[in-house]
């Protein structure tokens, strides 16, 4: 049942209309100064390796697509980027509140406010994140070239009181130009993929900072004055 649960996520997903939580931004972290800091990670979702032969499977291709996509990961060492957005994240919110060294809890299998609460102590802080959706599919208009998504959300839970306090989704995609081919998407132990999760992760911290912390994103530096 919970991977037929995930296959329909997933048709979802490749239809484009997949929902996330609304954003919403924190008020002022002040209050949580000193208070501790617990970042959850979330048990892997099922990466999804979809191709056109697949496709015309309809639900039975999902599954095969997800158990090939899970062989995918195992065999070329793929990590979920939301370890690396929480450590991000939690690097900076502990700089920013001056809390005690952020305790991770991964492998996460819940995901109500109760559970994060709870697996949080009851006090202070839990930044939670979830990968919802993470693969690659070939594209309709040109099946032997692939894009690779990945799908987050990110959470801010006062683990005192269960309430949410800041989330926002985060949506990460590559696009149809320089789509790769099958062969080339997988060389190098799926080289290519590794580079698309690395910017994900880039893009979902940004997310978090600017949707969820209300900080702005760096301005570029100024060109160099030209030399007389």
């Amino acid at each position: 049942m919970k991977r037929l649960a995930i296959a329909g996520v997933c048709a979802v997903m490749l239809a484009g209309s997949h929902r996330l939580p609304d954003i919403v931004q924190a008020p002022a972290l002040d209050a949580y100064q000193g208070q501790p800091l617990t970042l959850i990670v979330h048990k892997k979702a099922s990466f999804l390796a979809m191709t056109s032969g697949k496709a015309a499977f309809a639900m039975f291709g999902a599954l095969a697509a997800l158990s090939e996509g899970d062989k995918v990961v195992k065999d070329n060492n793929i990590a979920d980027p939301a370890g690396a957005i929480a450590d991000r994240i939690g690097t900076e919110l502990a700089g920013r509140l001056k809390t005690p060294a952020p305790v991770t809890v991964s492998e996460f299998d819940e995901d109500s406010n109760t559970d994060i609460a709870k697996a949080a102590g009851g006090k202070g802080l839990a930044f939670y994140v979830e990968a919802v959706g993470w693969g690659f599919s070939y594209y309709s208009t040109s099946w032997g070239h692939y894009h690779v998504n990945y799908d987050a959300r990110m959470r801010l839970v006062d683990a005192a009181t269960g309430q949410t306090i800041a989330q926002a989704p985060c949506k990460y995609e590559t696009g149809e130009d320089g789509a790769p081919d099958y062969d080339t998407m997988m060389a190098d132990n799926a080289a290519f993929i590794k580079k698309v999760m690395a910017s994900a992760a880039d893009s979902c911290v940004a997310v978090v900072e600017d949707k969820m912390l209300g900080i702005a994103p760096a301005a570029p530096a100024p060109d160099a004055p030209p030399k007389s």
